[in-house]
C-alpha cells in the first residue's frame, strides 16, 4: 500500500499533518520541529514517520531528521 502526493509515491499510509518550510513539505503522524542547525544544515527532530518532499534543489542535503520513525524522501524540482 502506497500514497501519491503530486508526482512523489511514498510507502505505507498517508501521515495526517503537514508543515511546510519554504520550499519544504514535511508530513508527519507524531511531532516534527526544526530545532536549530548544525553547520548549514537544519535539525529536525520529533516522533513517528516522515515524508519530505523537496520543491527546490537547493534544499537537498541541508536537512537531518532525527525522529523516531521512518523518513522518506521525494524529489519534485524540475
Amino acid at each position: 500500500m502506497g500514497a501519491i502526493i503530486g508526482k512523489c509515491r511514498f510507502e505505507g499510509s498517508r501521515p495526517s499533518k503537514c508543515l511546510n518550510y519554504g520550499t519544504l513539505q514535511v508530513y508527519h503522524n507524531g511531532t516534527v520541529k526544526k530545532t536549530g542547525t548544525r553547520g548549514s544544515k537544519n535539525i529536525w527532530k520529533g516522533s513517528g514517520d516522515v515524508w519530505v518532499i523537496y520543491k527546490n534543489k537547493r534544499d537537498v542535503g541541508n536537512q537531518i531528521f532525527e525522529v523516531s520513525g521512518k523518513v522518506q524522501e521525494c524529489f519534485e524540482y524540475v
